[in-house]
C-alpha cells in the first residue's frame, strides 16, 4: 500500500427525513458539511461526505478499496459507524436484501480475492459490549459476560469468545443474520429500536507466507457498529436505559479523544493515547494505533433535520 494513502478516513452520511422531523438543516458536497441555522452557516471539511440520495454501494466503493488492500497485506483494519441514535449506523454496516450494507458487501469481496490465494482462510467472531461487558453473538447461550485479556501471540483479546471458520459470504451473512438477534435493543424517546450495545465483527484472514514456507500471516478486519450517542434525557426515564446510555457516551467519548490524541502524532512515545479509559478502544488498540500501515475509515451520520439540531453540533 502507497505510502500517500492516509490510514484513516473519516467521512459523513445524512440520513433522509422523515415525518415530523422538521426542515433539512444539513447538507453534503463531496468532502464538506454544512449546518445552517437561520443566517448563520457553518461549514466542517472531512475526507468524503455523503447525501441521503447516496447508494450503500456509492459509500462502499469510496471507503472500503483502501482497508481491503492492508488486509491482503497483512495488516488490520477497521471501519466504524458512528453517530447519533437513529441515525442510520445500522443501515449503513448492515443494510437490507435490496440495498446490503458494508459488512455485507465487505464478506462478499474478501471472498472472491481470497479465492486467487492457495491456502487462504477466513475465521469470524462477533462480540457485543454491553453496559462495559462483552457478550458473544455467536454462541450467545451462556450469556456469560467475557473478558479482556492480552497475549503475546494475541495481544488484546475477548477471552473465550468464540471464533469460527468460514467458507463463503453467504454463510458469514447466515451467522450474522443469526447473532443479532441477540443484540440488546430497546426503546428511547428517539428511536423505538435502539441499539444499545456497540458491536465488532471480526474477520481474520490467514495466508500462507510468500517467502517463509509454513508460516501464516494473520490480518483483521474489525467492523464496529457502534451504539448511539445521545442526549441523557432522550433515554426516557427507565433506569436501565440511562445507565445504557451512560456507558455507550462514556465509551463514545473515549474512543473521540483517543482517535483526536493518534491524529495528532499521539502514536510517539511522549505522548499518551487513553486507550484503558474504555473497553472498546482497549480491544481496538492494535486495529486503531498498532502497525503503522493499519487502515480503517469512520463513517459519522447524523440526522439532516432541526429536530435534532443541537445532537447535530
Amino acid at each position: 500500500m502507497s505510502s500517500k494513502k492516509k490510514a484513516l478516513q473519516v467521512a459523513v452520511r445524512c440520513r433522509p427525513p422523515g415525518r415530523g422531523e422538521g426542515s433539512a438543516v444539513v447538507s453534503a458536497d463531496g468532502g464538506s458539511c454544512s449546518v445552517q441555522s437561520g443566517d448563520e452557516r457553518a461549514v466542517f471539511s472531512f475526507d468524503r461526505s455523503f447525501g441521503p440520495e447516496e447508494s450503500q454501494h456509492a459509500v462502499y466503493d469510496a471507503l472500503i478499496a483502501e482497508p481491503m488492500e492492508a488486509l491482503f497485506d497483512g495488516y488490520n483494519c477497521t471501519v466504524l459507524a458512528y453517530g447519533q441514535t437513529g441515525s442510520g449506523k445500522t443501515h449503513s454496516m448492515l443494510g437490507t436484501p435490496d440495498e446490503p450494507g458494508i459488512i455485507p458487501r465487505f464478506g462478499r469481496e474478501l471472498f472472491e480475492r481470497a479465492s486467487v490465494h492457495e491456502g487462504a482462510r477466513v475465521f469470524v467472531s462477533y462480540t457485543q459490549l454491553y453496559n462495559e461487558g462483552f457478550y458473544d453473538l455467536l454462541e450467545p447461550q451462556s450469556g456469560a459476560e467475557l473478558k479482556l485479556r492480552r497475549s503475546e501471540t494475541r495481544g488484546v483479546h475477548v477471552q473465550g469468545l468464540a471464533e469460527r471458520r468460514i467458507f463463503s459470504a453467504a454463510e458469514l451473512q447466515q451467522l450474522v443474520a443469526k447473532a443479532e438477534q441477540h443484540r440488546v435493543v430497546a426503546a428511547t424517546t428517539i428511536n423505538a429500536s435502539s441499539s444499545r450495545s456497540h458491536t465488532i465483527l471480526t474477520l481474520t484472514l490467514s495466508m500462507p507466507h510468500e517467502r517463509q514456507r509454513g508460516r501464516q500471516v494473520m490480518s483483521r478486519a474489525n467492523l464496529v457498529d457502534l451504539a448511539g450517542s445521545e442526549r441523557f434525557k432522550a433515554a426516557g426515564d427507565d433506569l436501565l436505559r440511562r445507565q445504557e446510555s451512560i456507558s455507550i457516551n462514556q465509551s463514545l467519548t473515549t474512543l473521540g479523544l483517543v482517535i483526536s490524541t493518534l491524529a495528532a502524532g499521539g502514536g510517539k512515545s511522549e505522548q499518551h493515547v487513553p486507550y484503558r479509559n474504555s473497553k472498546l478502544t482497549h480491544l481496538l488498540k492494535d486495529a486503531l494505533g498498532g502497525a503503522a500501515r493499519n487502515s480503517g475509515a469512520i463513517l459519522a451520520h447524523f440526522w439532516r433535520t432541526s429536530a435534532q439540531f443541537c445532537a447535530i453540533l
